[in-house]
Order: structure tokens, then C-alpha cells, then sequence
């Protein structure tokens, strides 16, 4: 859905930018998914929940974030990834800059991308200490500074949420989170900003999209949902976004991810 809230003034923004074009942008995907710094849906080290997908633009820059809320088993966490797109990228995550660089020579140009990574639950208290991949029956946890009430079983299946095991696990707990605490298990308005400049004004918002399948090589560059998004952002005109495809961005597309072979 096109939206308008932003750090600047939709009006004053020119129709395209100097030096870019859509095959520019989607170059620029593409080459991030090489390079391991694009969301990969199906990873083995994160169990997929909630999903959003923003474009941002100004007169000189575009932006395109994808936010991502899910389980990593390896670290036993409930984790919020912010991977950032853009012409200008602003505060770049030092930790992500050594991580992704470290085994690149020459090192990896991180000019147009960062990704950041934020914990909305308080603490692990919801985790059964004992069993990793359990939930505890705690009572309630603290989600962004309120008190979220852990659900019955019965209240995991009337969301689509078909529990596997006596035990409530993590990853069913997380999707749980995902259907009933969306906004506050993806990223705050001004965390969306972090890599981006103040000035750029938020002109797309999806909920649900075509998302590229890495482990079967697919790249944005060959789905249309992403070729029109290049587009929107060149025009500067989000009424461009129509895709044909069926969306797959739903955690119900991915439920092989997060299971480590």
C-alpha cells in the first residue's frame, strides 16, 4: 500500500534520480545476494515470522529495506533483522561491516547496503532453559516495554499455527508473535530509518511479496515484483507496483527455514 509518512516532503521530490536507472538498482540486489547481505527466507539459522518490505525515496536517493522477525536456532534467540538498500547509506553496523568483509579480498563495498539486527523481547525468559527449542510456560513476557500474556495451545491453531509436538516450541511461539504482535516484532518507525538519510520519505509499503528462493538461485533481477519495485523507485510513482506473482513472503512459504542440516 503506498504510504506517506516520511522525513520529508513528498512534493518537492523530483521524478528521477541522476545516474540511476532500474537495471542500476537491480544490480544492486543481485549482487548482495552473492555476497550473503540479502534476506535469504529459507536460511537454516532463522525460523521466518513476520516479513515487511518499504521503499523510501528523495530528490537525489532511494532506499529499499526489507525486515525480517524470526528464531535463530544457533543462537537460541527471538532476533528483528533491518537489511537496508540505497544510493546513500547512512551509519553503517561496524560488527556487519567485519562480519561480511572478513573472508572478502579485497574487502566487500558496502556503499549501498547494511543490515542491522534488533531484540524486541526484553530477555529469554520465554525460552525453557532445559529444552532450547522449547518455550517456557512463563505466564507472560515483555514485548518493547509491555506485558504480552503467553497463549494457550488453543490459541496457536486458530492462527493458522499447527503445533508439532507436545511441547510448544520456539519457532511456534515466535509465529504466534508474529500473527497477533506484528508492529512490535518488526522494526519502529524510526528503527526503519537507521540507515537511511532523514530526509527520504517512505513511498511503498508491502506486508507481502514475491521474494526471491536463493537456494534455487533465483536473484531480484528476474522476478517481476522487484523489477517493478526498481521501477517505482525510479519514477517515484508507487502506483507502477503490479505484480502478476503470487506472493511467498508469508511464514507459511517458508517453513523449512531455520532447520539446520
Amino acid at each position: 500500500m503506498p504510504a506517506s509518512r516520511g522525513k520529508g516532503d513528498i512534493s518537492t521530490l523530483f521524478a528521477k534520480m541522476i545516474d540511476w536507472t532500474e537495471e542500476r538498482i537491480l544490480e544492486v540486489l543481485d549482487r548482495f545476494v552473492w555476497d550473503g547481505g540479502f534476506p535469504e527466507f529459507s536460511s537454516q539459522f532463522l525460523c521466518l515470522g513476520a516479513s515487511r518490505l518499504s521503499l523510501f525515496r528523495s530528490a537525489n536517493d532511494w532506499g529499499l529495506v526489507i525486515e525480517s522477525f524470526g528464531y535463530s536456532p544457533p543462537g537460541g534467540t527471538l532476533v528483528t533483522s533491518l537489511y537496508t538498500f540505497g544510493s546513500t547509506i547512512c551509519n553503517v553496523d561496524e560488527e556487519y561491516r567485519q562480519r561480511i568483509s572478513s573472508f572478502r579480498t579485497p574487502p566487500l563495498d558496502l556503499s549501498f547496503n547494511s543490515n542491522t539486527t534488533f531484540y524486541p523481547i526484553e530477555s529469554e525468559s520465554w525460552q525453557d532453559p532445559e529444552v532450547e527449542c522449547e518455550a517456557a510456560n512463563v505466564g507472560e513476557i515483555e514485548l518493547r516495554g509491555k506485558r504480552v500474556e503467553i497463549p494457550s495451545r488453543s490459541e496457536y491453531c486458530k492462527h493458522g499455527i499447527e503445533l508439532q509436538a507436545v511441547s510448544v516450541q520456539a519457532s511456534d511461539f515466535m509465529r504466534w508473535l508474529s500473527e497477533v504482535y506484528r508492529d512490535d516484532v518488526l522494526c519502529s518507525d524510526d528503527e526503519v530509518y537507521t540507515h537511511l538519510p532523514a530526509e527520504m520519505v517512505k513511498i511503498l509499503v508491502l506486508d507481502e511479496w514475491r521474494h526471491p528462493i536463493v537456494d534455487d538461485e533465483e536473484f531480484p533481477s528476474g522476478l517481476e515484483s522487484f523489477q517493478q519495485l526498481a521501477k517505482v523507485l525510479i519514477e517515484n510513482d508507487p502506483r507502477l507496483y503490479r505484480p502478476t506473482e503470487t506472493p511467498n513472503s508469508h511464514w507459511k512459504n517458508w517453513l523449512g527455514s531455520g532447520i539446520i542440516v
